[in-house]
């Protein structure tokens, strides 16, 4: 199938169309024995559309990383909170998956180089798994 014309046809300038019109988009360009069939599976298989139907979006099974030894996996994200007196409103939150200790990194902004920052602050406290011998 000519998947970017199906494509360009279901989520183009036209926003996302059902399955009908996405047929006659691609049939205007393009004819194959199963084109009814190969579209439907397709507008079908839209997560986007699967999500403003109210249906639950099938996702694949995938595999989680797990750590074996403390510091050989980091988690890490940014919270943003109301701003404090201080004008911080960002937590970096940093936690170690096998021990599951947790450290709280406050800043005004969340940013590449606060990231740096709060992991270097991880890093020197705990160590890193790298330079354990």
């Amino acid at each position: 199938m000519a998947w970017n014309e199906a494509r360009t046809s279901h989520q183009g300038a036209a926003g996302y169309r059902r399955i009908e019109a996405t047929t006659e988009a691609v049939r205007d360009v393009f004819a194959w024995s199963t084109l009814e069939a190969d579209v439907k599976t397709f507008v079908q298989a839209c997560i986007h559309c699967l999500s403003v139907d109210g249906s639950v979006v099938p996702r694949p099974l995938g595999s989680a990383l797990h750590a074996e030894k403390p510091q050989e996996l980091i988690h890490f994200d940014w919270l943003s909170k109301p701003t404090a007196t201080n004008g911080w409103q960002k937590i970096l939150v940093i936690k170690d998956n096998m021990s599951r200790s947790v450290r709280l990194w406050p800043s005004e902004i969340s940013d590449a180089l606060a990231t740096a920052n709060g992991l270097l602050d991880w890093f020197t406290t705990f160590g890193y798994l790298g330079l354990r011998h």
